[in-house]
């Protein structure tokens, strides 16, 4: 009889019989392709297939076809143990470039149906398989904590993770592609750069540069690495060079944004074109409304030209690989159950066929006559199946080959090429602390910024809102994208370069970033005398605790200036430079005193424009930078124009000296005159008469006095006033009358003055004027001449001595 785990032979139990049966053991044993596992007897009758997850298929265990074909391995003993790894569930994580539910629908049917029904009855107790879709952020943070334990992803996200946390490529897709009616097995994929066919402006790649690129994620390979290499063989910088960088998180969402006009560029794999879902119409995009920029030539698989316009060369194509923490036989099924899938597809694609020619399909769910109908069609597909082949595994293969859209699986090929891409766009290097190589992070996306050789990365802060400060908000649709706007800039270990004034023109268009930082002994900025220029240096090293300063040099004189460690930051300093003479000025930046590797600077200096600024054509500076007149001007101060030019000044002086000089001669001529007539003019004032006075002559219009002038006795004549008319006779008689004074006991009579002043007539009689007012002897009432040198004609004098006219009648009337 039969032994414990010996199976149990309904055929009888002779010799004979148990020959037979370990001979054909024997057979399928070798008909087994998979040499380890050790088959049962052909004549079992147990299904050792658990499988059952209410997906519509069933066990039938009345197929004793499939059973007569069927092998099953012993199962492999095991108990959960966090030593060896062991556990009931194990997760598979899928990067969904596409998005969660496109990964679920492409790669669950793959990953959790058919592995737990593959894999899972292959563990005593059967163990399970789930999908885990994931982002480029969880991608990593996951298998470092270990809560997924195999993970299908691109090439370059397996090469970072094998680097960093130990991992095993177990297979690799041969993906399933269809083309003008033709069906492609591609076991490689390439990255393309596409942009609107209208898009007159893009045709090669450095036409991307000042262009809004999308991308899935600065971590992708189709979606990103593939094309940033391109970018970098065409001497651009992939952060740098466009305008704005977005992360979308899934191509779709790249080819939408493109067509409608989001993005300039969009990067994306090789078919993704032709599987995307137009978002408006809900149809396939039209690809003649894209063109492909940079596409290459003769690219071939094992010889065979590639179906599809690349832009970049051929990677491998994604891998299933298992991380360190699983057992190792699990990993090794999980291998054989990937390659034997589509020999399962095969199975299950001719039973579905079957199913169909048979109109089983058309019988009642879960009816006698279905069920015979199936069974024979089972029968008929296990006939040309591997030997452990169950119907309930090989339809599951077959829906999980159609919805993954692959042929299927096999050894993992070269990653060479991809090691090479990765080391040239700088996405893998060398940690310093641990030796290991090490990836790129997208969990933060600053992290995950490499700057190319000769550029430094700006601060978080200046990172994070450097597309808001562009004026180029990251867009969102459904999801908040993640962007880049030159998070990059080109510089030394220390990158100085002049403030900008928050008061010039220029301020309200460009920023401080925009300003280049300065050049090892070229001019970083030229400003005129006595104006103060403020400098930023930015230590892209981060240094902390770093002492900085600058040393003047202008000519022979030195100075140094401290820089101070500017407010909210860590690395950015300020200092200031107020020259003052014209010329080339140097500037020495030191750091703990050594100097910087783009010292030293040159600051040029140029004349002060004083005309401009203080409003006086005629002001320059002069060698301290102090504004003076010119050497045509002289300096006036308390004019609003300083200067005056010597031609308008000696003018303005000479002119009123020289007017000012005329009537100084003119006076002093006058007071000459004067000086020259005083030996003939008499002053009244010097006559002195006897009382009464002395008459020693008489003639027709006057008497001759005697008097006595500067000592000397000389003879005065008196002029008796002409005949008056009637008229000026009532105004003397009426005056007269008015007035008080008395007559002169002289005989000589009465003197007739007219005050031409006052307009008024006036009667002298002696010296006595009879308007009321005496007049003295000794003050002459009548402009008197002496008798001596006078000859020709007589004049007329008048003076205002006592408001009295002299009247001197011409010669020929004699005296």
């Amino acid at each position: 009889s039969p032994g414990k785990n010996e199976p149990f032979l309904p055929f009888g139990s002779s010799r004979t019989i148990i020959h037979t049966v370990l001979f054909l053991t024997l057979l399928f044993d070798f008909l087994c392709h998979n040499s380890m596992r050790n088959c049962c007897a052909v004549a079992a009758t147990k299904d050792f297939s658990p499988y059952n997850m209410n997906n519509g298929f069933h066990t039938n265990q009345r197929a004793d076809a499939r059973q007569l074909q069927q092998c099953v391995a012993a199962p492999i003993p095991w108990e959960p143990n966090e030593t060896t790894g062991h556990k009931s569930t194990y997760k598979v994580g899928v990067l969904a470039i596409r998005g969660f539910d496109n990964a679920y629908k492409e790669f669950n049917h793959t990953f959790s149906d058919y592995l737990t029904a593959a894999v899972g009855p292959r563990f005593d107790p059967p163990i399970q398989f789930l999908m885990e879709p994931l982002n480029f952020t969880t991608l990593f943070s996951y298998t470092e904590s270990k809560e997924i334990d195999l993970i299908y992803v691109n090439p370059s996200a397996y090469s970072c993770i094998e680097s960093e946390y130990g991992a095993q490529s177990l297979v690799s897709q041969i993906s399933k592609r269809a083309i003008g009616g033709e069906i492609y097995h591609l076991a490689k994929f390439g990255g393309v750069i596409i942009t609107r066919d209208n898009a007159d402006d893009i045709n090669t790649i450095e036409d991307i540069k000042g262009k809004i690129t999308a991308c899935a994620s600065i971590s992708g390979l189709g979606s990103g690495q593939m094309q940033f290499r391109a970018l970098i063989e065409a001497g651009l910088s992939y952060v740098d060079s466009p305008k704005q960088l977005v992360f979308t998180s899934n191509q779709g969402k790249v080819v939408n944004g493109v067509l409608y006009g989001d993005f300039d560029v969009g990067f994306v794999r090789t078919d993704q074109l032709e599987r995307t879902t137009d978002k408006i119409t809900k149809t396939l995009v039209n690809t003649s409304k894209f063109k492909i920029i940079n596409p290459q030539m003769g690219l071939e698989i094992a010889g065979v030209p590639f179906p599809f316009v690349s832009s970049t060369r051929l990677y491998p194509e994604w891998n299933l690989a298992g991380l360190s923490h699983v057992p190792n036989e699990v990993l090794r099924e999980v291998q054989q159950a990937m390659y034997e899938l589509a020999d399962y597809a095969a199975v299950g694609k001719d039973a579905e066929n079957c199913y169909e020619a048979s109109t089983c399909t058309g019988m009642e769910m879960g009816s006698q006559s279905r069920i015979d109908c199936e069974d024979l069609c089972n029968a008929e597909s296990l006939t040309r199946a591997p030997c452990d082949t169950t119907t309930d595994v090989a339809l599951l293969a077959h829906k999980a080959k159609l919805s993954g859209r692959y042929t299927g699986w096999t050894t993992t090929d070269s990653y060479m090429e991809l090691r090479n891409m990765q080391e040239e766009t700088s996405f893998i290097s060398k940690d310093p602390t641990t030796g290991v190589m090490q990836c790129i992070r997208s969990s933060k996306l600053y992290d995950a910024v490499v700057c190319p050789v000769g550029y430094f990365k700006k601060t978080e802060d200046e990172v994070e809102n450097g597309c808001m400060a562009a004026g180029l908000p990251c867009k969102e649709l459904d999801t908040k994208y993640q962007c880049l706007c030159k998070p990059c800039v080109k510089g030394f270990d220390v990158d100085v370069s002049p403030m900008l004034p928050q008061t010039t023109e220029m301020s309200k268009t460009l920023t401080q970033n925009d300003m280049l930082p300065c050049q090892k002994m070229s001019v970083c900025s030229t400003i005129q005398q006595t104006q103060i220029v403020n400098f930023q240096a930015v230590d892209n090293l981060q240094r902390t605790n770093t002492t900085m300063s600058v040393l003047v040099r202008e000519g022979q004189v030195k100075w140094t200036v401290p820089a101070k460690l500017m407010v909210n930051s860590t690395n950015k300093y300020e200092f200031a430079v107020e020259p003052n003479r014209v010329g080339s000025i140097l500037l020495e930046v030191f750091i703990e005193g050594l100097h910087i590797s783009e010292s030293p600077l040159v600051l040029e200096v140029i004349p002060r424009d004083c005309a401009t600024e203080m409003g006086d054509k005629l002001l320059e500076p002069d060698e301290e930078g102090n504004c003076v007149c010119r050497a045509n001007s002289v300096d006036i101060k308390g004019r609003k124009t300083r200067c005056v030019p010597y031609s308008t000044l000696l003018p303005s002086i000479l002119v009123p000296f020289l007017v000012l000089s005329c009537l100084l001669v003119y006076f002093y001529i006058e007071h000459k005159k004067k000086q020259a007539d005083s030996v003939w003019a008499v002053k009244p004032s010097e006559l002195h008469f006897t009382d009464p006075p002395e008459t020693i002559g008489r003639g027709t219009f006057g008497l001759v006095v005697l008097a006595e002038y500067r000592g000397t006795m000389v003879a005065i004549k008196r002029v008796i006033p002409p005949k008056v008319s009637t008229k000026e006779r009532k105004v003397a008689r009426r005056l007269s009358l008015l007035g008080t004074g008395e007559k002169s006991s002289s005989s000589s009579g009465y003197s007739h003055i007219i005050n031409i002043e006052h307009n008024k007539d006036s009667v002298v009689d002696s010296g006595k004027e009879i308007k009321g007012e005496p007049s003295s002897h000794s003050t002459a009432e009548t402009r008197s001449t002496t008798t001596q040198g006078r000859q020709g004609k007589r004049r007329r004098r008048s003076s205002t001595l006592s408001d009295v006219n002299f009247d001197f009648p011409d010669e020929e009337h004699g005296m």
